[in-house]
């Protein structure tokens, strides 16, 4: 429900009541008078102190989001594990520069330095945890409506598709209990 329709379910409830009570207001100075005008009153408070109770908390909650996804966003540069592992996947991966969405074009699991000549290691299967575990988390946080889709898949999706890449054709078997659900559905995919 958009604020006009707020603003106009609130103007028809008032008016609704006023309607009700006036012959009683005008036709006497009796208590039932006195009554239906404080009746009136308390109802017109009600609902004006409901409507920014209302708005005061979609205010917090939309604040809790971003709050919440913004310590998401600090865990992932911040946390060792986590942050070995993306760099580890930005490291291996080639991508493709001609198209659009930077296809992965191919992956290099034997590379020893990246672009910047840094050494690189390996995640060790705790890193690797970690990292599933974060992609989990947000997945989780997404369903409970506590973080936006859209915002997530900006910034994390791409480092799930590396992950997700790497583990298909990577011919391991430790990357058998990650399910593939999860990126699926922090992705948008259909997971049928």
């Amino acid at each position: 429900m958009n604020k006009k329709d707020i603003y106009l379910t609130i103007g028809a409830f008032a008016l609704g009541i006023i309607c009700a009570t006036w012959p009683e207001i005008w036709a006497n100075e009796t208590d039932k008078t006195i009554m239906s005008a404080s009746l009136l009153v308390s109802i017109i408070a009600l609902v004006i102190s409901s409507y920014f109770t209302t708005e005061t908390a979609l205010e917090i909650r939309g604040y809790n989001k971003k709050k919440l996804f913004s310590d998401y966003c600090a865990r992932f540069s911040n946390d060792s594990n986590i942050k070995n592992v993306a760099e580890w996947l930005l490291a291996i991966t080639e991508r493709d520069s001609n198209s659009s969405n930077g296809n992965i074009r191919n992956v290099h699991y034997r590379k020893l330095k990246n672009d910047r000549k840094k050494t690189i290691m390996e995640p060790t299967p705790f890193e690797k945890e970690r990292f599933w575990s974060f992609f989990i988390e947000l997945v989780i946080q997404i369903k409970n409506g506590k973080l936006e889709r859209e915002d997530v898949r900006k910034i994390f999706s791409s480092y799930a598709q590396l992950f997700d890449y790497v583990q298909q054709t990577d011919n391991k078997t430790s990357y058998y209990k990650y399910d593939r659900k999860v990126i699926a559905e922090l992705l948008c995919e259909t997971t049928n």
